[in-house]
């Protein structure tokens, strides 16, 4: 079962949206990372066998936050006139339909290609053993 953790910048509706299509889904403003730093959240996903899901660009960096050590990351990034709900239900659909095996190691980056418009922008570009 795919497990995940909803960094606090994402909507926290999101959790509810990935708990919809059976996956475990925790937010850091709903327990003890609440409030902590960028460091401490991936510690925690990483300890945990969790699926980051976050905002925040930070997060790509494979000097900081090295990609072999977690789940799998999302970082995602939309303009700020796309509403919460059309965000939860773009990131829902990416990842709707994977299987464990698929999203495993992997990286993937979700946005928009314009504010009209919620788009994947790719998926996986960053998944170990292809290139």
């Amino acid at each position: 079962m795919l497990r995940f953790l909803i960094d606090e910048d994402l909507p926290a509706s999101l959790g509810q949206e990935l708990r919809n299509l059976g996956w475990e889904a925790a937010d850091v403003r709903e327990g003890p990372m609440r409030a902590r730093s960028d460091q401490e959240i991936w510690d925690y996903a990483v300890d945990g066998g969790l699926i980051l899901i976050t905002e925040d660009l930070e997060f790509g960096s494979p000097i900081l936050f090295p990609l072999d050590k977690i789940t799998a990351i999302v970082i995602c990034r939309f303009p700020s006139e796309i509403p919460a709900k059309i965000r939860c239900k773009e990131i829902a659909g990416l990842l709707k339909g994977l299987s464990e095996e698929e999203v495993r190691g992997a990286s993937a980056f979700v946005g928009t290609r314009s504010a009209a418009t919620a788009k994947t922008v790719s998926l996986g570009c960053g998944k170990k053993g292809t290139s």
